[in-house]
């Protein structure tokens, strides 16, 4: 009568952004919509869309990550001259650029490589910016550069749970927990910041994609080894290629989100870490990025009891 596998439980990890991370937000969103609205051609179009959706994607995850893109992105157009007229060549370039960029791969580096040329491909057939568009890419370089060196919102609030959850009074207690993200730069962003707050050392764990076997199962097995046992560690840091078929269930049960990834298979195979046969806690707990700020009337990324609403029904279904 009992069930093999306890409830999961949803919650939003609430995200007060400042005045300027909502203005940035803006402003991307006013770029990616003015190279739109230029688009001459289905193949730009292509082209353009996916680099505006990976500029998105980056800035959700970290400035670190959006700072890299937005590099290769401005440096490929400004060099790139007057674009002529494709040929069936670079079409079938193109889009094998941009299928190459959505594969899955067992090393980060592979992945954010692909990535990359993606970008370089695509902008290097994209327009000339405007003089609107240099004026925005101007601030938004300014913004990354500086950003991309420090904490933002989104990491503040994950120290703070962190602080509340695994090290209330100053001191750490028996819980642990999984911090999830899509990109290594993320990845490393995050873990200079938790060494700086306080959070690194023993109690800090890195699995990533481009570790070897034998590295990342010598992480695998602290995390997996009781704290009573000698296994100090509280905080593993892991990428979406170093998470495939790795169990971490015997003392963990919480799980955030960095980003929520596009793909409902990613965030499942994310949550299948520490939601599996074997679970011994009495529910599997995780935590979603959502927007609470009040910008005034800007938000970044939705509204959370639309986010969460989402998350739920996904839930649903996968319960069903």
């Amino acid at each position: 009568g009992k069930p093999l596998y306890p409830p999961r439980k949803l919650h939003a990890l609430e995200v007060n952004y400042t005045v300027e991370e909502c203005s940035i937000h803006q402003l991307l969103n006013a770029y990616c919509d003015s190279r739109e609205s230029s688009i001459d051609g289905d193949n730009k179009s292509i082209g353009t869309k996916f680099v505006n959706g990976l500029l998105k994607k980056r800035l959700f995850s970290s400035p670190a990550a959006f700072a890299s893109t937005l590099e290769k992105h401005v440096g490929t157009v400004s060099s790139g001259g007057t674009p002529k007229k494709p040929t069936a060549i670079d079409e079938r370039i193109l889009r094998k650029a941009l299928l190459k960029a959505e594969e899955d791969y067992a090393k980060d580096t592979d992945y954010e490589a692909a990535q990359e040329e993606a970008v370089e491909v695509a902008s290097k057939r994209s327009a000339p910016f405007t003089q609107e568009q240099s004026q925005i890419i101007n601030q938004l370089r300014d913004w990354a550069q500086r950003a991309q060196h420090q904490s933002d919102s989104k990491a503040d609030a994950i120290c703070d749970w962190i602080k509340k959850n695994l090290k209330p009074q100053g001191q750490w207690n028996n819980q642990r927990v999984i911090l999830f993200t899509e990109y290594r730069t993320t990845q490393q962003w995050l873990q200079k910041i938790l060494t700086e707050k306080g959070y690194g050392g023993d109690q800090l764990n890195i699995i990533h994609g481009g570790m070897d076997q034998k590295e990342r199962g010598a992480v695998k097995a602290a995390f997996q080894t009781s704290i009573e046992n000698d296994a100090p560690v509280r905080i593993l840091l892991a990428t979406d290629a170093a998470s495939e078929g790795i169990d971490l269930q015997n003392y963990c049960n919480c799980l955030i989100h960095l980003e929520i990834p596009y793909n409902p298979n990613v965030m499942e195979q994310r949550n299948g870490r520490i939601d599996r046969h074997g679970q011994k806690a009495s529910e599997v707990l995780i935590w979603h990025p959502v927007d609470t700020s009040d910008g005034e009337g800007q938000t970044v990324g939705g509204h959370k009891d639309d986010i969460i609403r989402a998350l739920r029904k996904l839930e649903s279904m996968r319960e069903d």
